[in-house]
């Protein structure tokens, strides 16, 4: 969700009654178009705007010392075609972040069905986690001591 322009409009709504809960955190899972809408360089922007309105996830790292974002997608691919990749806004966001809070901010996410744990940005660390034909799985802990705020490894197979 968001669909269509008329989920689009539905999502400020929602967005709005979000920001003004007292919420530990905000998660979205999912898609922002379906494989038959919109997916042009306006419709990703205008949902980039849209999810930059969330206030939580700051909030919650100045906090709480930390912030995990979790996404299917992932950010730092090349579109094949050249053009924008949509997550120009989020990268930007990130890379502020991991410099104001170096090995407290970790990004999740799948995409290219291979895992990684490595530094893409100064000060974010990023886990891409294993696909398919892999069954795997990776856990993650709060470290309570070192350098790195997240403890993270793949599980034994």
């Amino acid at each position: 969700m968001p669909y269509s322009q008329s989920g689009a409009n539905l999502l400020d709504g929602m967005i709005d009654r979000i920001n003004a809960e007292p919420l530990a955190f905000v998660v979205h899972v999912g898609d922002i178009t379906s494989g038959t809408g919109p997916c042009g360089d306006e419709w990703l922007e205008a949902r980039r705007k849209q999810f930059a309105r969330f206030k939580q996830a700051e909030v919650l790292a100045r906090r709480h010392a930390g912030l995990v974002v979790l996404m299917q997608a992932n950010p730092f691919v090349k579109p094949r075609l050249g053009g924008a990749n949509g997550f120009d806004g989020i990268l930007e966001r990130l890379r502020h972040l991991g410099a104001e809070m170096p090995g407290k901010v970790l990004l999740v996410h799948g995409d290219t069905h291979r895992y990684r744990d490595d530094e893409p940005l100064p000060g974010l660390r990023r886990i891409e986690v294993f696909g398919s034909p892999q069954m795997r799985w990776v856990r993650g802990r709060i470290a309570h001591a070192g350098a790195k705020l997240f403890d993270v490894e793949p599980a034994p197979q």
